[in-house]
């Protein structure tokens, strides 16, 4: 996998250079773990219009529940134009963007976390995609996973995703893996991820069938289809075992 980022700068090339940064820094704004943090009022008025009314009637604010990284980073923007934006502080960013209503700073953010998708870093990348709703950040993540299926199958965050998005990714046709063995490894540590159980979750027995019609069977051997055969009867009831059998057979 080609080396991700760690931090990048963004800047903002409509917004003027700023003269005030180093003026007076009366407002005070506490962050996550009691840190306080000074700026310029009249500059954040300036940049941030969703403060400006309460910025008239406070000299402080709270962002207790933001870490003092992401608060930072903010704040030179708000004084810089530039923006950084780390592994670090990315998540944060993006909240704290869209609580400010700053798109471009959102967006920025998006599109690093994009760009610094790894192995690793996809668990927490999708929950906050889904979580917080990034369409563009999911798109990013599914093309991940469809491009590492083989690695992506074999991580217990995969068995965790819902069947809708296990069927999206395996009927891609440009599904990226050594063998189709590798899709049935990925279809079967889904079905079953827990090693001493004998058999798979009923919702997810409900899926077998979908997601094995999704396997270019005429790319497997015949000893490899009997062998995926014997553990699907081993897996699921005897009819849904053989249909996913005549399917195999049907497509070699």
């Amino acid at each position: 996998m080609a080396e991700v980022p760690q931090s990048k700068v963004f800047q903002d090339t409509d917004l003027p250079a700023q003269g005030r940064r180093d003026g007076p820094k009366e407002l005070v704004i506490e962050v996550q773990g009691g840190v306080q943090l000074q700026t310029n009022k009249a500059v954040m008025m300036e940049r941030i219009p969703l403060l400006r009314n309460t910025l008239n009637a406070t000299q402080r604010l709270n962002w207790a529940q933001v870490p003092e990284n992401a608060a930072q980073a903010v704040l030179d923007y708000v004084n810089t134009g530039k923006l950084r934006i780390t592994q670090e502080n990315e998540g944060s960013i993006i909240a704290l963007a869209r609580i400010l209503q700053l798109p471009k700073l959102e967006q920025w953010g998006v599109d690093f976390m994009s760009r610094s998708i790894t192995l690793n870093r996809l668990p927490p990348t999708w929950q906050l995609a889904t979580s917080a709703n990034i369409p563009a950040l999911q798109e990013h993540c599914l093309s991940f996973k469809k491009t590492h299926i083989a690695a992506v199958g074999a991580i217990d965050f995969f068995v965790g995703l819902p069947p809708d998005i296990v069927l999206s990714i395996l009927k891609n046709d440009k599904l990226a893996a050594d063998s189709e063995n590798k899709i049935v490894e990925a279809i079967t540590h889904w079905l079953l991820p827990c090693p001493g159980y004998n058999r798979p979750e009923e919702y997810r027995l409900k899926q077998a069938k979908d997601l094995f019609k999704e396997v270019r069977w005429d790319l497997t051997t015949a000893s490899f289809r009997r062998e995926v055969f014997l553990q699907c009867n081993n897996l699921t009831h005897d009819e849904e075992a053989t249909s996913i059998k005549e399917c195999s057979e049907a497509c070699a």
